[in-house]
C-alpha cells in the first residue's frame, strides 16, 4: 500500500503544474493589457491637457513610443498563442481543434460588432454630423465675409467723409495756397494729423501730385 501512495498522487502533482504553467503563460498577457489599458489613459490625460506636462512634440514622440511598445508585445503574445495552437494541432494533441475552433468563434464574436459599429458610424457621420459642421461652417464663413464687408464700408465711408471734410476746408484756404505755399502745406499737414490720416496730398486732374 505504501508504493501505491506515489502512483495515486503523481497525476495530481503533474495537473497541479500544468495549472501552474498556464497560469504563468497568462499572466504576460494580463500584465500587457493592464499595461496597454494605463498608458492609453495617461496618453489621453496627457494629449488633451488634463496634466501639468504639456503635450508638446517630444512628449508625443516619448507617448507613441511607449504605446508601441505594449501594442508591439500583445502582438507577440498573439503569435506565441497561435503558433502554439498550430504546433498543438500539428501534433494531434487532444482537443487541439476544438480550441482553433473556439478561438475562431471569439474573434469572430469580437470582429463582427466592431466591423458593424466602425461601418454605422462612418455612415452616421458622414450623413449626419458632417452635414450638420457643414452647414455651421458655412454659416460661420459667411457671417465672417459679411461681417469683414460692412467693416470694410464703415472704414471707407469713415475715410470718405473725412477727406471730404479736409478737402472742404482746404478749399477755404485756397487764397493761401497762392500767397503762402509753405503755409499752405503746413495747414494741411495739420489738418491730416487732427484727422488721423496716415498721409495728406494734392492730386491734380489728371492724376499727378502737386
Amino acid at each position: 500500500m505504501a508504493a501505491e501512495a506515489p502512483t495515486l498522487n503523481q497525476p495530481l502533482f503533474s495537473r497541479v503544474g500544468v495549472h501552474d504553467g498556464r497560469r504563468l503563460l497568462a499572466l504576460p498577457g494580463v500584465v500587457a493589457i493592464v499595461g496597454v489599458m494605463i498608458t492609453a489613459a495617461i496618453s489621453f490625460a496627457i494629449l488633451v491637457g488634463a496634466t501639468p506636462i504639456a503635450p508638446n512634440a517630444d512628449t508625443t514622440w516619448a507617448l507613441i513610443a511607449l504605446n508601441a511598445v505594449f501594442v508591439l508585445f500583445l502582438i507577440a503574445l498573439v503569435a506565441r498563442e497561435v503558433r502554439r495552437i498550430v504546433m498543438a494541432r500539428r501534433h494531434g494533441r487532444a482537443a487541439s481543434r476544438l480550441h482553433v475552433r473556439i478561438v475562431a468563434m471569439f474573434a469572430l464574436v469580437a470582429a463582427i460588432p466592431a466591423i458593424m459599429v466602425a461601418i454605422i458610424a462612418s455612415i452616421t457621420l458622414d450623413i449626419g454630423l458632417d452635414r450638420w459642421f457643414e452647414i455651421r461652417t458655412k454659416t460661420i464663413v459667411n457671417s465672417s465675409l459679411s461681417i469683414a464687408d460692412a467693416y470694410v464700408q464703415e472704414n471707407a465711408r469713415n475715410l470718405q467723409g473725412t477727406t471730404l471734410s479736409m478737402a472742404y476746408d482746404l478749399d477755404a484756404s485756397r487764397t493761401l495756397y497762392g500767397l503762402d505755399r509753405t503755409g499752405f502745406l503746413d495747414l494741411m499737414n495739420k489738418e491730416a494729423v487732427g484727422r488721423g490720416l496716415a498721409h495728406a496730398a494734392l492730386i491734380k486732374p489728371d492724376g499727378s501730385f502737386v
